[in-house]
């Protein structure tokens, strides 16, 4: 089989749990045989000269690579933080550059699989489910499991808490509040 890892970073040397996982299927997946391609982002936080590779992990996996400067700007998080609804750290790793290298491995190449490396958000975590609207019909939380198809789920929801204040004679100010909040944003 023809496999082709996509990686955020180069990874090596082996020096973070990361790398050293990234490397270790790469070179698993070449000693059973398969033909095993990386394309990484070449950071400069991690930058790594292709032609340093030791000859023996050249040999066995077939290393690309693009510079990419996912550096951090004060003047492009504050300009994110203020117009986008992307994350920052996130959009920081979106190269044009990486996307037409890629396109070409793709163009040259037939994988029978493509394996991107790092961490996969599955399901999030959140302490208080507001209900809130999103941009349409839908829940901001339900925007997030249709748009990313990732669950979300709450410990707590504004119709819980609301529920308990109303039990409570003495939040009787914050009860009206919470149900003024949530019948202007709340779904």
């Amino acid at each position: 089989m023809k496999i082709l890892q996509l990686a955020n970073k180069f990874p090596y040397p082996a020096k973070d749990g990361g790398s050293i996982a990234t490397l270790s299927m790469s070179t698993t997946f070449a000693s059973l045989g398969n033909e095993t391609s990386i394309l990484a982002m070449n950071t400069s936080k991690h930058y790594f000269p292709l032609e340093d590779l030791p000859e023996s992990l050249s040999g066995t996996v077939e290393f690309f690579a693009t510079p990419v400067n996912t550096s951090i700007s004060p003047v492009k998080l504050l300009q994110n933080f203020l117009f986008s609804r992307k994350p920052y750290n996130a959009i920081r790793f979106i190269s044009p550059d990486f996307e037409k290298r890629l396109e070409a491995l793709l163009q040259e190449h037939t994988y029978d699989i493509i394996q991107l490396e790092g961490a996969t958000t599955s399901a999030v975590l959140i302490a208080l489910d507001r209900q809130e609207k999103g941009q349409g019909e839908l829940s901001a939380i339900q925007e997030v499991h249709r748009d990313y198809g990732i669950e979300v789920f709450s410990i707590i929801t504004m119709a819980d808490l609301i529920d308990y204040l109303a039990g409570e004679s003495s939040f009787g100010q914050h009860l009206a509040a919470m149900e003024d909040y949530r019948s202007q944003y709340g779904v």
